[in-house]
């Protein structure tokens, strides 16, 4: 793995904080709710809508970007965790890169940037020879959205 700092945290090896699992940069939108984006940086907020996968905000990240950024971590956890569990924490935009990156060219531009991922839930996801499947499961909710490769 990228950070090799490795803690023992309920008795097993694990790697936390890896920097390429950082949130998508949204900097002058960081903190601030849709409405208040909108009122404060009503440019930066249109042209977001209208290409929220390529627009960049000033200083900030495009979701290229950011998927770019993830992709190697995405192998490395396929290639050297195959036979075991990995848990990734991580925020809306982080989760939706994930999920292109585990699903390769089966999703859009569009799609990536609207994947539902309700706050509640986790993914799973299976990888066997011939596919990856990720299912997005909410406990709370109660239901499971699948994509598959």
């Amino acid at each position: 793995m990228y950070n090799k700092k490795d803690y023992n945290y309920f008795g097993k090896r694990s790697n936390f904080g890896d920097p390429r699992l950082r949130e998508l940069e949204l900097v002058i939108f960081d903190g601030l709710m849709p409405e208040e984006a909108r009122r404060l940086y009503p440019d930066a907020y249109t042209r977001r809508e209208q290409d929220k996968f390529g627009f960049r905000i000033p200083n900030g990240e495009r979701y290229e970007m950011l998927i770019t950024r993830v992709k190697p971590f995405v192998e490395e956890v396929l290639d050297q965790y195959s036979d075991g569990n990995v848990c990734v924490v991580g925020h809306q935009g982080l989760n939706r890169a994930l999920l292109a990156c585990l699903l390769g060219d089966k999703l859009t531009r569009e799609q990536i940037t609207h994947l539902v991922i309700p706050y509640d839930a986790y993914i799973k996801v299976t990888k066997t020879q011939v596919r990856v499947n990720a299912v997005v499961i909410s406990p709370i909710r109660q239901h499971g959205l699948e994509y598959r490769l």
